[in-house]
C-alpha cells in the first residue's frame, strides 16, 4: 500500500517536524502533500538532494491557509486585527479544505494541530467521510500557552472527533485517557531528532574560554521556567558563580521586560548574554559550539523539540523531570533531571556540570548516542504507517499490537 498522506500543519507551528516526517513518509512509500500557510523566507525546510519541488523537497507544499492574513503587517494596532481576520479566514479556509479534499481524495488526513479547536471539531465529520482523520498531540495541554482563549475552546470536544490520536510519551497517553479518549485510538510515537549541523561537522568541542557556558534556546514562554533558572543562577556559591555563564536565545514574546528585571534584581546581568531575537536554524552549531551544557527548566511539557534538536551536539543536558525529559534521558546518565520549579535543585546540578566538565562532556556523549534507533525517522514513519493502517480499520487492534517504541 502506497498511501496519498494530506497533512495539516495550518499555522506552519512545528515546520521541522513536518518536514522532518514528511521526507521519512516519502522514503516509506507514500505520497505526501503539506497544507500550509504561504512559506516564509526563515521556515526551515532542507532543501536540495532529492528535491522534487522550487523549495527542494520531496513532497508537495500547498500554501491553502491564511493567504490574506498573511499579508497584514505586525505593527501598531494590525496584530489585534490580523488575529480577528485570521480567525475569520481559518473557517473560509476550512469549508474550502473540504471542497479540495473530496477531489484529492487522500488515503489519510493528518492534522499536526488544530488551530481553533471549537472551528475544526465542526468540519471533522465531513472530512472522516472522505478519509481516516489522525491527530498528533503534541502537547495535551492545548498549545502550552495559547494566544487566545479561543485556541482552548473545544479542545476535548476536537480530541475525540478523531478516527486515531499520536502522541509522543506515555505520559502523554496518559493525559489523554484521563480525559476520556478510548486507549484504543492512541498511539506513542516519539518525536524524532533534529540535526542541523553541517555535514562535516560532529559534535562541537566545549567552550573554550574558562567560564562554563549554559545554553537556554527556543521560544521563550512561561511554561519553559526561565525565571527559575535566573533563581537558580543567583544560588549558586561564588566560586561557581565567577566561573557561569548563560546564554538566553530565543523570541522573548512579552517577557522580556520581566526576565531582564529580575535579572537584574539578582545581580546576573554579568553573567548573562541575551540574543533575544527568533534565532535560525543554520546559527544553532555556532550557539552549541560556544556552550557546555544546555538547560531546560520547563514547568510542564509532553515532548520537546529543543530537546531533539540540542541531542545531536552531545553537551551536557539540564531537565526538568517531566514529560520526555523523563521518559527518555536517565538522570546521572545522559542527563541531570531536578524537579520541575526547584531553583535549588537546578543550582546543584549546575554546579555538578561546572566543577567536573568531562564527566558532563562524557554524559552528553552518552545523550548524543539516543539520536539512533527509536528517534530514527525512518523508525518513526513505519510507525506513522502502522497507525494510518489503524485508524482505517474498523475493528482496533488490542492494546498490546499498538505502535509504542517508549
Amino acid at each position: 500500500m502506497n498511501p496519498y498522506v494530506v497533512m495539516l500543519d495550518p499555522s506552519a507551528f512545528t515546520v521541522p517536524y513536518d518536514d522532518h516526517l514528511c521526507r521519512a513518509l516519502v522514503d516509506g512509500g507514500a505520497r505526501v502533500s503539506l497544507w500550509t500557510r504561504p512559506v516564509r523566507r526563515l521556515d526551515y525546510f532542507r532543501r536540495g538532494a532529492s528535491g522534487s519541488n522550487a523549495l527542494g523537497i520531496p513532497y508537495e507544499t500547498v500554501e491553502h491557509f491564511y493567504r490574506i492574513s498573511e499579508r497584514m503587517p505586525l505593527v501598531g494596532s494590525w496584530p489585534a486585527a490580523k488575529r480577528g481576520a485570521k480567525a475569520c479566514e481559518h473557517v473560509w479556509n476550512m469549508a474550502s479544505l473540504c471542497r479540495r479534499l473530496r477531489r484529492e481524495r487522500p488515503d489519510v488526513i493528518h492534522f499536526q494541530w488544530t488551530v481553533v479547536p471549537a472551528i475544526d471539531v465542526r468540519f471533522l465529520k465531513r472530512l472522516r467521510q472522505m478519509a481516516p482523520c489522525v491527530l498528533t498531540v503534541h502537547d495535551t495541554n492545548a498549545f502550552l500557552a495559547p494566544s487566545s482563549r479561543w485556541q482552548m475552546a473545544g479542545w476535548d470536544s476536537v480530541l475525540r472527533a478523531f478516527d486515531h490520536l499520536i502522541v509522543h510519551t506515555r505520559a502523554g497517553q496518559r493525559a489523554l485517557v484521563a480525559r476520556g479518549i478510548e486507549d484504543a485510538k492512541i498511539s506513542i510515537i516519539p518525536h524524532g531528532v533534529f540535526d542541523y549541523r553541517p555535514s562535516d561537522e560532529m559534535a562541537p568541542a566545549d567552550s573554550p574560554t574558562e567560564a562554563c557556558v549554559f545554553l537556554s534556546f527556543g521560544s521563550i514562554k512561561p511554561y519553559k521556567g526561565l525565571d527559575v533558572l535566573l533563581e537558580a543562577l543567583a544560588l549558586l556559591p561564588g566560586e561557581i558563580r565567577r566561573h557561569t555563564r548563560l546564554i538566553i536565545a530565543g523570541n522573548p514574546g512579552s517577557l522580556e521586560g520581566e526576565l531582564r528585571s529580575q535579572a537584574a534584581r539578582l545581580g546576573l546581568d554579568d553573567m548573562i548574554e541575551w540574543l533575544l531575537r527568533f534565532i535560525p536554524n543554520d546559527e544553532l552549531p555556532a550557539l552549541f559550539r560556544r556552550s557546555n551544557s544546555v538547560v531546560f527548566p520547563y514547568r510542564e511539557i509532553d515532548a520537546s523539540g529543543a530537546l531533539m534538536t540540542a541531542l545531536p551536539y552531545g553537551k551536557a543536558i539540564i531537565a526538568s523531570r517531566l514529560g520526555l525529559f523523563a521518559e527518555l534521558l536517565e538522570s546521572g546518565d545522559t542527563a541531570h533531571l531536578v524537579e520541575a520549579g526547584d531553583p535549588a535543585a537546578l543550582a546543584d546540578a549546575i554546579t555538578k556540570v561546572v566543577v567536573d566538565r568531562t564527566a558532563a562532556r562524557q554524559m552528553g556523549q552518552r545523550a548524543a548516542e539516543l539520536c539512533q534507533g527509536v528517534l530514527s525517522w525512518g523508525r518513526i514513519a513505519q510507525l506513522t504507517l502502522s497507525a494510518y493502517r489503524e485508524s482505517a480499520s474498523a475493528e482496533q487492534l488490542p492494546s498490546g499490537q499498538r505502535p509504542t517504541v517508549l
